[in-house]
């Protein structure tokens, strides 16, 4: 889900640039960008996937990198929701909604990672919790909506993928972790369950109703980062950009109120899903000019989708061995990240903090003063 996101969200509507093209797969600059670090593993899957996919003698059509990017979040999503796993109407579904087409940029630009909306790490790093959710919500607002030109409501929703997401590499395995329970990969037997859980998280376990209250009392909280939040008990991480979200902006014209919409997802199942796969499918078109279609009627009957004993064998072996390379490609890019990482997860002496103009009816002032932020930098 990250990686088709990461690829579809370099598109900048304002220019326009980048998109839903292929450049994530096919560029290895782009995966280079710190905003696209930690892709060994999906993008040398999805690659074992796309070629065993034209070498397949019954093969109807051939799929661009770009198409089979957002395929992947479709896939997971449709096979991630209700009840885990692949039933007749979901196979249905997946074989006759998603639309192919989208052709790969032959002129990638990494430049273009600068449009994916990052979990901040300038000025508001490590200080004060409202100083931070108002960067991280002005990084959604800059990104995600003024650039890759979805609303307030879109933004929130595509959001929501966390609920099958975790924290893998970024902190350090140590620090892996989940967003939510059920989105655990062994939260059942056929993996996570996509739903609302992510919204419902804000409203139920978050005591806090407004970011000034947040900023006094953390709960559920107990261990404060420098951008990122986690309850040690479960394991489960959020990030500045995801606690934004669980509140009432505190400058509206520095970003809007996602909390509405976190709220009637949390409420509605049935409206979130609706919204995220409108989202999802608006995000898989950003940047694509050429006529999209449904998937054509095949000649050959594929041998009823089945793959034979010999392939399975073939797809299982060279899904591990690409594994096992991603992995190792990891750890060296946690050792050379190893200052990074040490001060992500370095906690945060929130008994320090001091801003002046922050009263209980919000914010009043553009910086706060002595020995932190003085609107430029530490």
């Amino acid at each position: 889900t990250r990686a088709a996101f990461h690829d579809a969200g370099s598109y900048n509507k304002n220019i326009p640039e980048g998109g839903a093209n292929g450049c994530l797969m096919n560029d290895k600059s782009m995966t280079e960008e710190e905003a696209n670090s930690f892709f060994e593993a999906p993008v040398s899957t999805l690659w074992i996937l796309k070629d065993f996919w034209h070498s397949h003698p019954d093969t109807c059509m051939k799929v661009s990198s770009a198409d089979i990017l957002q395929f992947g979040i479709f896939f997971s999503v449709i096979r991630q929701s209700g009840k885990p796993g692949l039933t007749k109407s979901k196979v249905e579904r997946l074989v006759k909604d998603f639309e192919w087409g989208r052709p790969d940029e032959t002129n990638c630009n990494s430049a273009w990672a600068e449009n994916l909306p990052e979990n901040p790490t300038g000025h508001a790093y490590g200080g004060p919790i409202a100083i931070r959710c108002l960067e991280a919500g002005k990084e959604i607002k800059e990104k995600l909506m003024d650039r890759n030109g979805f609303s307030t409501e879109e933004a929130v929703a595509l959001i929501g993928a966390h609920t099958i997401g975790m924290t893998r590499h970024v902190f350090g395995d140590k620090h892996a972790g989940i967003w939510i329970g059920s989105g655990d990969d062994d939260a059942t037997p056929k993996g996570p369950v996509f739903n609302n859980d992510f919204h419902a998280y804000f409203v139920d376990e978050v005591p806090a109703k407004d970011l000034h209250t947040f900023a006094a009392n953390h709960e559920p909280f107990s261990l404060i980062y420098p951008n990122w939040f986690r309850e040690d008990n479960e394991a489960e991480n959020f990030l500045d950009t995801d606690m934004v979200l669980a509140f009432p902006s505190v400058d509206e014209s520095a970003h809007p109120s996602y909390h509405t919409f976190t709220r009637k997802f949390a409420k509605s199942n049935s409206y979130f899903m609706e919204t995220f796969f409108s989202a999802m499918d608006k995000m898989s078109k950003l940047g694509v000019r050429a006529y999209l279609h449904k998937p054509r009627e095949c000649k050959s009957r594929c041998n009823g989708g089945e793959l034979t004993l010999s392939q399975r064998q073939y797809l299982h072996k060279a899904l591990n061995e690409a594994l096992l390379e991603a992995q190792e490609a990891i750890t060296i890019l946690q050792e050379n990240r190893y200052k990074d990482i040490k001060n992500l997860t370095t906690l945060v002496d929130t008994t320090t903090w001091y801003v002046p103009g922050w009263t209980a009816d919000g914010w009043v002032g553009d910086a706060w003063e002595g020995d932190t932020w003085n609107g430029d930098s530490f």
